[in-house]
Order: structure tokens, then C-alpha cells, then sequence
């Protein structure tokens, strides 16, 4: 489920913290060689954390929590296709200012069906790259090739300890 949908949440925490890794803590449970459950927490250098937990065995809220030290971002599942994103200032202890909700709507799906829901919405993921392929760009801006070494040795580093 890492390598499924928790890449995505790590994307998350990089557009939010950048590159710099500081830390990496995971547990989780495997089946038939495949993690099937995974939480995991990444500290970054800036100071930043973000906290998911992915799993195929119950059908999980799948909300995502990027803290930061002036306040949380916490993206609404499904998580690797939100719809809405809460963004919330820090105010003093146990309090919060909600600063910001984004809405992005999903495409229209109604002609047909789908084994997960929200998976119309990586549609945008699609577009972009046939955007780069059109275009004979070999990365996209939105996501670049450092990101991606990133996310694959975090993913590497959580399998690793839900493994042991």
C-alpha cells in the first residue's frame, strides 16, 4: 500500500517541506510479501512532519496531517485524490485559526465505475504528463526528478522498517 498510495502522500509532505529528509518512522504489517498496512511519520529538516497511514484491510478515513511550526494541513481522503484541503493557523495551544479551505471537485465519473473511489481524479496526473510527452520535457515542474528519488528512498526506508 506504500508504494500505491503512500507515494502520494509523501508527495504531500515534499511539496510542503521540500527534499531535506531528517527522519523516517514507519510500522505496518505485511501479507504475502506485500505491505498491507503502513503508517508512517517523516521529519523533515525544516521542522516540518507529515503523519499518514494507508491499508488495505479496512476501509480507512485516509486523511493526511502536514504539521508545521505555524500551523497543520490536513488533506481530507481520500488522500491521494483530495477534494478539499483545510488549512489551519496555529493560535496557541489546542487552538486554531482555520485559514483556508481549497475545494478541487472531481471530474465528472458518471459514465462509468471504478474499483477505488475518486480514481477519475488522476486525471490530473494523466494530463500532465501527456503535457511533458507532447511537449519533449523529460520532467514536469509540478514534480520533479529529485522529488521523485525522494519519495522512491523514503518508500525504500518505511517498507524497510515495516519489514523488520
Amino acid at each position: 500500500m506504500v508504494m500505491d498510495i503512500g507515494m502520494y502522500c509523501i508527495q504531500w509532505g515534499l511539496l510542503a517541506f521540500g527534499t531535506s529528509v531528517k527522519n523516517v518512522m514507519a510500522m505496518g504489517t505485511m501479507r504475502n510479501g506485500v505491505d498491507q498496512t503502513g503508517a508512517g511519520t517523516v521529519q523533515f529538516e525544516e521542522g516540518g512532519i507529515l503523519q499518514f497511514i494507508v491499508t488495505g484491510d479496512s476501509n480507512t478515513e485516509e486523511r493526511m496531517i502536514i504539521t508545521g511550526t505555524k500551523g497543520y494541513i490536513v488533506i481530507k481522503g481520500p488522500h491521494h485524490v483530495p477534494e478539499e484541503v483545510l488549512v489551519s493557523i496555529d493560535q496557541g495551544r489546542g487552538y486554531a485559526r482555520n485559514e483556508t479551505v481549497r475545494k478541487f471537485p472531481l471530474p465528472d465519473d458518471s459514465f462509468c465505475s471504478w474499483n477505488y473511489p475518486g480514481s477519475v481524479g488522476f486525471v490530473h496526473e494523466i494530463e500532465e504528463v501527456a503535457r511533458c510527452l507532447r511537449e519533449g520535457e523529460k520532467e514536469s515542474g509540478m514534480f520533479n526528478w529529485e522529488e521523485t528519488k525522494v519519495t522512491a528512498e523514503i518508500i525504500e526506508k518505511i517498507k524497510a522498517q515495516i519489514r523488520a
